[in-house]
């Protein structure tokens, strides 16, 4: 497969952690983030339906939303994390998810590729600094009147901000407004990471879609990668995470987690 240079690093990235994938990054804050993002999939398609999981590493959400009953294409650049996902699917008898390797930036390669809804999880598009390059590919494969989700991490991070200064760590505090942060966490390679305001979010993909909501995810909520502070105060964190369910919808606050969640509605008409 012939890559752009910042293509191939997010592809030797995951590559290299596909095979502990599960174990390191999979915790309860991620299984309860995931329901939510199930739980907006079944209010706008009904099972049956065409979903196209972009970026679907190790398979959780194409093997969950599959085994509710919609026909499901998974797509990875990193073949090494189709593989194990290929694995689980098989395992447990799924037959109805189809797996394609290849970027988000040439969907139109996936073989008969129209869905009703397309999603992205957990910053996939961090990944990537050219959005409108992505949006146009996106476009192209859902039908008019369809759904993209897109979960994203923006540039302002409340929970970040609030731990990096209670530490009088600056650097953690802002480390999301530079333009240099290079992933960590693989055993082998990594890339840039650019963080997408939801309002820049949003800009890239208006010329194809419009936009029908948003919601952040762990504004003040322990996010993932606190999965420590959660363990060590789960009462203070079960208020918190019941404080976030409020405040995600909040204009303005609600693009301030560790994630946002933006529903977008396709536009008619294709693109050029």
């Amino acid at each position: 497969m012939n890559l752009p240079e910042p293509v191939e690093q997010v592809r030797e990235a995951f590559d290299s952690v596909a095979g502990v994938f599960d174990e390191t990054y999979e915790n309860d804050i991620t299984r309860r983030l995931r329901a939510s993002l199930y739980k907006t999939i079944t209010a706008l398609v009904r099972p049956g339906g065409s979903i196209l999981d972009i970026s679907c590493g190790t398979g959780i959400d194409a093997i969950e939303l599959a085994q509710r009953g919609f026909r499901v294409t998974a797509s990875d650049v990193a073949p090494k994390m189709v593989e194990r996902a290929q694995a689980k699917t098989s395992t447990l008898g799924l037959r109805t998810i189809m797996f394609h390797v290849g970027s988000m930036e040439r969907l139109d390669e996936i073989p008969n590729a129209l869905f009703d809804l397309a999603f992205t999880n957990f910053g996939a598009l961090n990944c990537l600094g050219n959005l409108r390059e992505v949006a146009r590919s996106v476009a192209g494969v859902i039908r008019p009147g369809g759904h993209f989700l897109a979960v994203v991490m923006p540039r302002i991070c409340l929970w970040e901000l609030s731990a990096g200064l209670v530490r009088a760590n600056a650097s953690f505090a802002f480390r999301r407004f530079r333009s240099d942060v290079r992933a960590t966490g693989f055993q082998r390679g990594t890339f840039t990471v650019h963080y997408h305001p939801l309002s820049s979010f949003r800009s890239a993909f208006n010329e194809w879609f419009t936009d029908a909501g948003a919601r952040g995810w762990c504004v003040v909520a322990p996010p993932p990668h606190a999965m420590g502070f959660s363990s060590k105060f789960p009462r203070l964190t079960r208020r918190l995470t019941a404080l976030d369910e409020v405040l995600s919808g909040v204009p303005l606050i609600r693009g301030a987690g560790d994630h946002y969640l933006c529903v977008l509605r396709r536009r008619a008409g294709n693109p050029d």
